[in-house]
């Protein structure tokens, strides 16, 4: 569940902070056909560094897109080891840290490892994470975008190398936090295996501490709480699932600019997270 970070707990675990960047290929709107293949990773107050390159286990790696590194079967041959062993590599050097931090980690690094844990039948270590995005767009609200260039630029003064690769972008992440000052809001950390409340299409930082104060910390807790009330809504009349997410919201009174949007987002993940239960009991019976 979602762990809250003001500045004083921002401050006393400082010394336990990894930052970190994953390269991947497929799809990262669909993590099951998202597959990674290089993690580094930083100490953020000292040298110690993490890297390695894990074989993605395709058979067809897709062409790259404009300006990243160009993958291919060679490259992972000489260098790659299996997906399992650099995971577990990589468990064993950061468990002394505990905290981990990437750019956009919420919607695209945290599901890329989930993904390759669950993969690999490795339990998820029992680490959190946090979304530097998240934190620099409170900081530094009158930039154009909120890009990992355009921010390292901002604070350095001069154009981060374009590599993406996993060490490089980092470092520059790491760079970057040393150099803005701790968060002036109260930011949320999450452990691997649930969902931050930020990934709901229109829930922003007032919405999500909105919610942790009526102790919802996670999308799998509201998405639970929806559904008990309707179960509770369904003894007294048959009430559709679109009602039923609407009247619940409603009565939460969130600060939020267009409910719909969230409805939306919640309806869909809910109807998503039945078919996936339903496809699993399908296969046990097979």
């Amino acid at each position: 569940m979602a762990t809250q970070l003001a500045l004083p707990q921002w401050l006393n675990c400082f010394d336990r902070i990894v930052v970190f960047d994953l390269e991947f290929v497929g799809d990262i709107n669909d993590p099951s056909h998202c597959a990674l293949w290089e993690i580094g990773a930083h100490h953020l107050g000292s040298n110690d560094s993490f890297h390695v390159i894990v074989d993605p286990g395709i058979q067809c790696i897709p062409p790259p897109e404009e300006g990243c590194f160009d993958l291919t079967q060679h490259f992972l041959n000489l260098h790659a080891v299996p997906l399992a062993v650099g995971l577990q590599k990589f468990v064993q050097w950061a468990n002394r840290y505990r905290l981990l931090i990437s750019h956009n980690c919420f919607k695209s690094d945290l599901m890329v490892l989930r993904g390759a844990f669950a993969r690999c039948g490795i339990e998820c270590p029992g680490w959190l994470f946090m979304d530097s995005l998240l934190v620099l767009r409170r900081q530094l609200p009158a930039l154009d975008n909120y890009k990992l260039g355009t921010i390292y630029n901002h604070y350095m003064g001069k154009n981060m190398l374009a590599s993406h690769r996993a060490m490089v972008d980092t470092m520059a992440l790491q760079q970057i936090l040393l150099a803005m000052s701790p968060p002036r809001d109260t930011v949320f950390a999450y452990p691997m295996q649930l969902t931050p409340l930020q990934n709901i299409r229109g829930v922003g930082h007032a919405c999500e501490l909105d919610l942790v104060r009526k102790g919802i910390r996670s999308v799998e807790s509201l998405i639970e709480k929806i559904l008990c009330e309707k179960a509770s809504m369904d003894l007294w009349q048959d009430i559709g699932l679109d009602k039923a997410v609407a009247r619940f919201l409603q009565c939460m009174q969130l600060p939020v600019q267009d409910i719909s949007t969230v409805r939306d987002d919640l309806v869909w993940r809910i109807n998503r997270n039945t078919t996936t239960q339903n496809e699993q009991q399908t296969q046990k019976g097979q």
